[in-house]
C-alpha cells in the first residue's frame, strides 16, 4: 500500500541572513533539452543530456528586508530550502540548495489581509537537491556538473575540456 506524503513544513534560510521563517515553495522542474532532428524519413525529438533553465519560487506573507541584501549578490544570491513531510509512519527530509539572481514582486496591499511576496530565482547557476541525505540532483553550471537521478550527464563535457 503506498501512503501518500504530507508536508509538515517548509522553512528558508537566506546565506548569510539566516532562517527567514516559513513560506511556499515551488522546486524547480528538472527536464532535459529536447532538440528536433529531421532524418531520412521524417522528424523527430531528441533529448539531449543538458538541462533546461532551472527555476525556482517562494511566496511570503512577510519578509525581512535583508533579503534586498541577499539580491543585492546578483548570480551569487544563496538559498536553501527544507522541507519535512510525513509519508506513512516516517518522517522525510528534503533539502534544496539554489544559486542564482533573485527577483521579488508584491502583491496587492488590502488593509487587513497578509503581505503576498513572491521571490524568484530564474536560470539558476546551482541546484543542488536531495531527499533524506540522498542526492537526487546536482546541477551546477560553474563547475560542470550536472549529476540527475545517479547519472552524471556532464561526465564526457569535463572529459573533453582537460
Amino acid at each position: 500500500m503506498k501512503h501518500r506524503s504530507t508536508i509538515t513544513g517548509v522553512n528558508v534560510i537566506v546565506d548569510g541572513i539566516g532562517n527567514i521563517g516559513s513560506c511556499e515553495f515551488k522546486q524547480a522542474d528538472v527536464s532535459f533539452l529536447e532538440l528536433d532532428q529531421e532524418t531520412g524519413i521524417g522528424k523527430r525529438t531528441v533529448t539531449t543530456p543538458l538541462f533546461e533553465s532551472l527555476d525556482v519560487e517562494y511566496k511570503f506573507q512577510s519578509i525581512p528586508a535583508n533579503i534586498y541584501k541577499e539580491m543585492a549578490k546578483l548570480d551569487e544570491a544563496k538559498v536553501t530550502v527544507k522541507r519535512t513531510m510525513k509519508t506513512g509512519v516516517s518522517n522525510d527530509v528534503e533539502e534544496w540548495q539554489c544559486r542564482g539572481g533573485m527577483s521579488i514582486k508584491y502583491g496587492n496591499s488590502k488593509p487587513g489581509e497578509f503581505l503576498d511576496v513572491t521571490v524568484t530565482q530564474k536560470g539558476l547557476s546551482t541546484y543542488y537537491h536531495e531527499l533524506n541525505d540522498e542526492v537526487i540532483t546536482n546541477i551546477d553550471h560553474d563547475k560542470g556538473i550536472g549529476e540527475h537521478g545517479g547519472v552524471d550527464h556532464a561526465k564526457h563535457m569535463r572529459q573533453s575540456l582537460q
